[in-house]
This record gives C-alpha cells, structure tokens and sequence, in this order.
C-alpha cells in the first residue's frame, strides 16, 4: 500500500472510532488506514492516559494532536551533511554561476576536507539553493532533483561545450 498523507482530522477521526469503543481492525476497514497506523495513533492516545470509552479531552482531539505531533524539522538541521555544507553556502552559490556543481563538490572534497558523498551534495542544492540551476550529469536541473530536463545547451557540430560532463 502505498503512503499517504494524514491530516489533524482524519487522526482525530481515528481517535473519535477508538474512543467510541471499536477495535483497531473496525476503525481500519472502516477509515482505509493500516492497522497498524490506527495502532499507533491508539497507543500515544494510551500512553497519555487516555482510555477506550473515556470522554473527549475538554480541549478536543485536535489540541491533543497538536502537542504530540512534532513540528517539521528546520532543513537546516535536518541532517549532518546539511550542516556541514552550511558554511560555504555563499561560496558555492558565487561558484555556481562559473562551474559545475561535480567540480565543486570535488573542490570542496579536496581543499576544505568537507566529507560529504556527491548525491548528498546534490540534495543540499536542491533544497537550498532552488533558484540556482547547477549543471549535474550533463543535464540542467530545473531545482527538483527528479526533474530532469533533457535539453543541453546549443553548440555548433564539432564544438564541445566546457561547461557540460558528458
């Protein structure tokens, strides 16, 4: 099955059926939702004191929610590798616009000892610097990385393009 997003009410619909006193196994054929994401939905509500049968919490479900549910992480902090390449964020937005980003991830690798493995590179351009089109495998990237556009710069026959890897 594939994944799908869950909003504040349709956990909060969940709780609503367990609170009701059905089973996990009802509130799953009943709503489309694995078992075992209505279980876990259950037991946070159980390990909070809540109960089967029990009333509505005076502030409602969906404040319950919001005190369970953690935040998005910031990007900025959302790995290691993000935090390492966060100081020379400037400097490779400036080497962008002269260079590839295959050339500057090597630069980077090389001269500053920044340890980071080229598709975690690319993951950190993507998501940060979205305006930029760095130039990856020969292909422009129009700022999401599973968007690749085919086309390649314009180049007369028999001249070869310096700033594209072939």
């Amino acid at each position: 099955m594939a994944r799908r997003r869950f909003t504040v009410r349709d956990i909060a619909e969940i709780l609503e059926h367990w609170q009701a006193g059905r089973s996990i196994c009802a509130i799953s054929r009943s709503l489309g939702v694995c078992r075992a994401t209505v279980r876990k939905y259950v037991y946070a509500a159980e390990a909070r004191g809540y109960h089967q049968g029990d009333p509505t919490p005076a502030q409602g479900w969906k404040a319950f929610l919001r005190e369970i549910i953690p935040k998005p992480p910031d990007p900025s902090t959302r790995s290691e590798v993000f935090a390492r390449l966060l100081p020379y964020q400037e400097e490779i937005r400036e080497a962008l616009a002269a260079t590839t980003a295959a050339t500057i991830w090597q630069r980077l690798r090389d001269e500053r000892g920044v340890k980071v493995s080229q598709p975690s590179f690319y993951r950190y351009l993507s998501c940060f610097l979205q305006n930029s089109k760095p130039i990856l495998y020969g292909y422009f990237l129009d700022g999401n990385s599973n968007n690749k556009s085919r086309s390649r710069p314009n180049t007369h026959s028999g001249q070869l393009c310096s700033n594209v890897i072939y």
